[in-house]
């Protein structure tokens, strides 16, 4: 079994077809195609079907696509990371987080990381929360930053403890409940919500605060997952949104957004870096927490 051979495979179980796939590998299809058949031969399973909407994958092809992205994901990072010892590249460092922590620690900690290694290629991907695990176990990663939710005890995985985060609640400058001195959830229901999906943690924590006090949750509510565009719809209205109190510091610095005092106070939540346990952390991947970890000292998360 070659890597070639491993991310062929992969490169067409994402494309949907062996058309697609050979155009972004930049080989023939015929090529690819009689490649993936020896392939399966050579394995004496059937790896790909033609379905209705393209090329699939059979239950073996989905076992070994999981493998697949792993490996090539591998060799890449190690092709990378000795690249980078020898000074022949800067190398590539790959962090995946959630939407809600993507738009204040981690940018500012990106540009000063970068200042430092001007050769490095730092990727940063948004995903929500299922997928940045599952990304992570398959090697898509160097870390992620998120939360540790169901997956805490799961030794496949190494969390370390960022900082400790409380849910905001907030509203737009001069909402009506802005002027409350307390805020409790029969407060909250004569106005709608954004949200972000079912889900999430923090939706479950709306939920949870309403059917605590036997509330009943508002409605009109717009889901999302991009915190920019719940803050946006804030700022624009009388709904009310939540968010982590870490991203809020920016706008509530101009007066835009105001985050309510909610009694009682809202639990908080771990935010957390988390990373494979069978695979060290590269020199890259570890100055770059240490930048991470520094500005969150900074600013006293």
């Amino acid at each position: 079994m070659e890597t070639r051979e491993l991310s062929y495979f992969a490169e067409i179980v994402e494309a949907g077809s062996f058309h697609k796939a050979a155009q972004n590998v930049g080989i023939s299809q015929p090529a690819l195609t009689k490649c993936i058949r020896l392939f399966e031969q050579h394995l004496n399973v059937k790896l790909l079907i033609r379905g209705p909407t393209g090329v699939e994958p059979t239950e073996y092809g989905r076992s070994l696509y999981a493998r697949a992205k792993a490996v090539v994901a591998e060799i890449a990072r190690a092709k990378m990371e000795l690249e980078q010892i020898s000074g022949i590249g800067g190398g590539t460092l790959t962090v995946g987080t959630l939407p809600s922590q993507a738009g204040n620690l981690l940018p500012e900690a990106a540009v000063r990381f970068t200042k430092m290694r001007p050769m490095l290629r730092l990727f940063v991907v948004e995903k929500r929360f299922a997928e940045l695990v599952a990304g992570l176990k398959r090697g898509e990663f160097d870390f992620i930053v998120s939360s540790t939710g169901r997956y805490e005890e799961d030794r496949a995985l190494v969390h370390r403890v960022l900082f400790r985060d409380r849910p905001a609640i907030i509203v737009r400058r001069d909402h009506p409940l802005s002027k409350l001195p307390a805020v409790r959830s029969k407060d909250l229901t004569p106005y709608s919500w954004v949200l972000p999906p079912p889900d999430t943690a923090h939706r479950a924590v709306v939920e949870r605060m309403f059917a605590t006090n036997n509330v009943q949750i508002p409605h009109g509510i717009i889901e999302c997952h991009s915190a920019s565009f719940l803050k946006s719809v804030v700022m624009q209205s009388d709904y009310v949104g939540i968010l982590p109190s870490n991203v809020l510091s920016h706008e509530e610095e101009l007066g835009a957004i105001v985050a309510l005092k909610v009694q009682p106070e809202l639990p908080t939540r771990p935010i957390t870096i988390s990373y494979r346990a069978d695979f060290p952390l590269s020199a890259a991947a570890t100055a770059f927490i240490r930048e991470i970890r520094t500005l969150a000292k900074e600013r006293q998360l």
